[in-house]
């Protein structure tokens, strides 16, 4: 692939006519007309990917509907007795750990009197030193306790394939709900005939995560340090390449691996050089390595963490003039706090990137030639990196307006508030849930028009709730 983002967009625009027939059938006006909040509206920025999850024309027509259908449950003044988060947490996945204690945050920030149970299947347990929260260990006896008494089992980001084999041999099974990571609806695990769903940006999926602002650290004084957490050489050789060209002083640099410097030395010292650099210090498990490059010049200091306290992590990320993140919700933090920022995300977050690209592109057109940039040169190249690097550092803006419309237009928050809710008028009407299935089942074959059906959801949620009052 040769990096241009146009070409990586164009994968997408493909199967055109089933994504035609659901902006045909539901067009905006409908979703207006019903005052349906607008982060519950789906947007079409790219299309359908190929392959045989997205030919059911039904089945997409659920997942088109399914946030509008949600947003019917927000007003209801219902809540749950208790909640468990399920996560299967890889030997390289905090993210996914990160995510697990956000939406725990997140939940207990609506729902304060909700007991909240995180249980926790490690591959690395040393995640667990920046924990904010108890786990309990998936092979503890505790668990089948908590996933038994819980009303609803909330499994994400990521699909644990011996779940399903663990919650059959419940006396009763909860409710269960499966949300995966951004950018994954074209996956195994949460396509559209999967019966799971994803966060993201295609039209198809629910929305982003947003950190409220409790979820963000005090601004203490840090001086002149860059947070440059990526993944991959080609993100380390860019992210230094924007930090030899921003910084006219001594500086210092966080990245998570050596690996990328040792292995590309010889191009670093010509182009540092270059950018007046001294020397660079590299400091890995308390030793230092001095590599001198000239006489004169700005000094810096490289340390490599391949872990950091989630709090510090925060307070980096808030002190550094620019952030280099691999993880979509660090992505979604750096925005949050106005930061110019580049991101590079592992392979399979790419979708996520490319949708966020066609968000941009078509809503915020005076971003796209920066966010462009972050798809470019994607084979190996390391004098083309350090090119794009210097575009990077010299294009870069504020961001913030981006942060905003993806909060206000394009948030998951609501979306689980309302998922939980709707859980528990099922708990508490137990027919519904069959009403629900049978009606949305005429929708989908054509017998019952969707403003039929949400007229009478709201109908019938309004008027248990009158009879609850």
């Amino acid at each position: 692939m040769n990096g241009d983002f146009h070409e990586a967009l164009a994968q997408y625009l493909c199967e055109n006519d089933l994504c035609e027939r659901l902006q045909k059938d539901f067009p905006k006006r409908l979703f207006s007309d019903l005052n349906i909040p607008i982060y519950a509206i789906p947007k079409v920025h790219r299309l359908l990917p190929k392959g045989a999850h997205f030919e059911n024309f039904s089945t997409l027509k659920k997942h088109y509907l399914d946030r509008a259908i949600l947003s019917v449950y927000e007003n209801l003044d219902l809540s749950l007795e208790k909640i468990t988060i399920f996560t299967w947490v890889m030997k390289d996945g905090f993210g996914d750990f990160i995510f697990q204690e956000l939406l725990a945050k997140t939940i207990k920030r609506s729902f304060p009197n909700i007991e909240v149970v995180l249980i926790t299947k490690f591959e690395n347990p040393s995640f667990l030193l920046s924990s904010s929260f108890e786990h309990i260990l998936l092979d503890d006896p505790l668990s089948y306790e908590h996933f038994a008494s819980s009303n609803l089992i909330i499994e994400a980001p990521t699909r644990y394939p011996a779940l399903d084999e663990i919650l059959a041999k419940l006396p009763s099974l909860p409710q269960v709900v499966r949300f995966g990571e951004y950018g994954l609806i074209d996956s195994p695990q949460f396509h559209p005939e999967s019966g799971a769903s994803c966060l993201g940006l295609h039209f198809l999926e629910k929305g982003i995560l947003i950190p409220e602002e409790q979820d963000r650290c005090e601004d203490p004084s840090s001086g002149n340090c860059y947070l440059g957490y990526v993944t991959t050489k080609r993100g380390f050789i860019i992210f230094l390449s924007m930090v030899c060209v921003h910084t006219q002083t001594d500086a210092e640099i966080i990245f998570p691996k050596i690996a990328p410097f040792l292995s590309y030395q010889e191009e670093i010292r010509a182009f540092a050089k270059y950018h007046n650099v001294k020397r660079f210090e590299l400091y890995a498990e308390e030793k230092m390595s001095a590599i001198d490059i000239q006489d004169e010049g700005k000094v810096i200091k490289i340390y490599f963490k391949p872990q950091i306290d989630r709090t510090l992590f925060y307070s980096l990320m808030k002190n550094s003039p620019i952030v280099g993140c691999r993880g979509n919700q660090s992505f979604i933090e750096a925005l949050s706090l106005q930061k110019p920022l580049f991101y590079d995300p592992v392979k399979h977050n790419l979708s996520f990137l490319y949708d966020l690209i066609a968000v941009i592109r078509d809503r915020m057109p005076e971003l796209f030639p920066l966010f462009s940039l972050f798809v470019e040169s994607l084979d190996e190249d390391i004098e083309a990196w350090q090119i794009l690097g210097k575009k990077i550092a010299f294009s870069m803006r504020d961001t913030f307006s981006l942060f905003e419309l993806l909060k206000r237009e394009y948030c998951f928050n609501p979306v689980l508030e309302a998922v939980i809710k709707r859980a528990a008028f099922i708990k508490k009407h137990k027919e519904h849930l069959a009403w629900e299935t049978e009606a949305i089942q005429k929708i989908l074959g054509n017998t019952l028009s969707f403003p039929s059906f949400y007229s009478a959801l709201k109908g019938k949620l309004d008027g248990r709730a009158d009879s609850n009052s």
